[in-house]
């Protein structure tokens, strides 16, 4: 059976609703303590597409078709009011290849950095303790690069960069995600938000992408 990735969204909504049943011993016995410092990571599948000015008509916009991309994450950050609000610095990212030729690539990397709020509605001593809403902005970036073949390096990359360019500007993002306790300081859960990227640049104009990501947090 092929997995549709349209499917996957969906696929993630109803683990998030099952996850809590499955879980719900285990988490009583691990409570969901948040009341001092996190530190996480987070890797999964997003879709995105961008817009980009047309060099041949002056001030007409070209939008890509929704593709499929990598998506690293990361967070740190402190509580703000214990079990219940927390603040966090955290980098989202969205890279791409595509093949343009019979061996080079692009390379697209759309990332932003944010001063995020997430809130915990449920009660931390129940499997509801697990939920948690999502919102944050800041400054973001976007990159377009050339790649052509090269001898592997130590980390087996087959590729480097011949050309290179950088555009800023500003990105916010919202999400949802569940989690639970692998130990009683350890969380590991699922993911999956909406982040809009503004850039108004020579090359590029906005970006959009849905990640839907695993996540890791270490609370101490």
């Amino acid at each position: 059976m092929v997995l549709r990735p349209r499917l996957i969204p969906s696929l993630i909504v109803f683990a998030m609703l099952l996850i809590p049943m499955l879980v719900e011993d285990v988490v009583a016995l691990s409570p969901h303590i948040r009341d001092g410092w996190v530190i996480g990571i987070s890797y999964g599948y997003g879709r995105g597409k961008f817009s980009a000015f047309n060099p041949e008509v002056e001030g007409s916009l070209l939008v890509t078709d929704w593709e499929r991309g990598a998506v690293p994450q990361m967070r740190i950050g402190h509580v703000l009011l214990k079990n219940r609000l927390m603040l966090t610095v955290e980098n989202r990212q969205w890279i791409d290849e595509q093949g343009i030729l019979v061996e080079d690539k692009i390379r697209l990397n759309i990332q932003v950095w944010t001063l995020a709020l997430t809130y915990y509605p449920g009660n931390p001593y129940s499997a509801a303790g697990g939920f948690y809403l999502q919102a944050g902005g800041g400054p973001a970036n976007a990159r377009v690069a050339l790649l052509e073949p090269a001898e592997p390096n130590p980390w087996g990359e087959q590729f480097h960069e011949v050309f290179a360019e950088n555009e800023g500007g500003t990105g916010f993002f919202a999400g949802i995600g569940y989690e639970f306790r692998v130990v009683s300081r350890v969380a590991a859960g699922l993911s999956a938000s909406y982040v809009y990227q503004s850039i108004g640049g020579e090359i590029f104009d906005d970006a959009v992408s849905w990640p839907v990501t695993m996540t890791l947090n270490w609370y101490w």
